[in-house]
C-alpha cells in the first residue's frame, strides 16, 4: 500500500486559537510542525500555518487533511490553500 506524505503534523483548532488567529470558524487544520527538507517545508508550508483546502476539497480538520494527503499518489502534487497572518495563499 502507497500512501501519500506530507511531513507535517497538524492539530485542531480550539476556540481560543480560533480567535487568537482572526478565524471566523474553527475549521481547518493548525500547521504545529514542519519536518525539514520534506514536502511540506519544500512548499513553503510552516508552523502556524492553517490549511483551509487542498485541491478543491475543503479541510474542517486534520483529520480530513491526513485522509486527503493519504489519498494522493507519493510523488504527486497537491495544491494547499492555507491561511498565514490572516491572508490566504496557495502553496504547491
Amino acid at each position: 500500500v502507497e500512501r501519500g506524505f506530507l511531513g507535517a503534523v497538524t492539530q485542531p483548532i480550539t476556540p481560543t486559537m480560533a480567535q487568537a488567529l482572526g478565524l471566523a470558524a474553527r475549521e481547518g487544520a493548525l500547521v504545529a510542525e514542519v519536518a525539514p527538507d520534506g514536502p511540506a517545508a519544500r512548499a513553503g508550508l510552516r508552523a502556524g500555518d492553517v490549511v483551509s483546502a487542498i485541491g478543491a476539497t475543503p479541510v474542517r480538520g486534520p483529520r480530513d487533511l491526513a485522509r486527503a494527503v493519504a489519498d494522493a499518489s507519493p510523488g504527486s502534487r497537491a495544491e494547499l490553500r492555507v491561511l498565514r497572518d490572516g491572508r490566504s495563499q496557495t502553496l504547491n
